[in-house]
């Protein structure tokens, strides 16, 4: 025989489901509570979202707008500052006034306001170098006041690199400065004024109206003469007077510097010397 023992303890089925459903209730209660938060919260994120983009929005137009009004502004400016440059380059044309002009000294037209020296730094000029700086200061003596000039080899190279394509100042100090480093001066040369006059017309070809030139050599070493002349003639139209000096060097044995020079002067409103 199988005796089973257990203690008996009498649940009230009625009860029991009812306890159940209750909690059940309870806990849907609570989790749409809690839904409902989310929601809620939710939704005030995507306002937050929303003016967030209307802002970023915002700006970017407002950048956009100022982007635009500065490059426009950058024109108007850049604009502006050309047009006072030209007005007062043609000011300085008119303003400065010359106590009593001197068309002429020694035969050479002195009525331009630039000047641009282009030199030949060879060896053979080098021996009779006091000659020449003297030469350049009696040139500069009869300008007595220019807008700027400038000096450079015949091959183009600048006394002063850091003046290149500009002028320097005629102030009584500059031209002083100028005379004493081109007493000094080394810079070596070909013996061909070409380079340098091309360099010269095509760097200052707006002031060519107001620009003399003065070449000083004693030799030419290249061997086209008809090229040398057009392209000079073509660079300058006619407008700078173009002056030429042949210094007569014990180390030079050619008469080419004048043959070419004297066409040069001759085509563009220039004098040729023989010193």
């Amino acid at each position: 025989m199988l005796i089973l023992i257990f203690k008996f303890s009498p649940v009230n089925v009625d009860e029991a489901p009812k306890i159940s459903a209750q909690k059940l209730f309870e806990q849907l209660i609570y989790e749409e509570t809690n839904l409902a938060e989310n929601i809620k919260n939710l939704q005030l994120e995507k306002v937050r979202l929303n003016t967030f983009e209307k802002v970023e929005t915002s700006l970017s137009g407002s950048l956009r707008r100022a982007k635009e009004t500065n490059q426009a502004l950058v024109a108007e400016i850049r604009e502006k500052t050309e047009l006072l440059a030209r007005k007062r380059f043609v000011a300085e044309r008119e303003e400065v006034k010359f106590s009593e002009p001197v068309r002429a000294v020694a035969g050479i037209p002195v009525d331009r306001k630039y000047v641009v020296f282009v030199v030949d730094t060879s060896g053979s000029m080098k021996k009779i170098w006091r000659e020449v700086t003297k030469k350049m200061e009696d040139i500069l003596k009869v300008h007595p006041k220019l807008l700027g000039f400038q000096v450079m080899n015949d091959n183009g190279q600048y006394i002063l690199t850091g003046y290149a394509k500009s002028w320097i100042s005629d102030t009584p100090s500059m031209r002083k400065t100028i005379l004493g480093r081109f007493a000094g001066w080394q810079a070596w040369s070909n013996s061909s004024p070409s380079e340098g006059l091309k360099t010269a017309l095509m760097h200052y070809r707006r002031y060519l109206d107001d620009l003399a030139i003065y070449v000083f050599g004693d030799d030419y070493s290249g061997a086209d003469f008809d090229g040398v002349i057009n392209q000079v003639s073509g660079l300058n139209r006619g407008k700078a007077r173009i002056h030429a000096f042949n210094f007569i060097s014990p180390a030079a044995s050619t008469d080419r510097f004048s043959i070419l020079m004297r066409e040069i002067a001759y085509r563009n409103n220039g004098a040729f010397l023989s010193l």
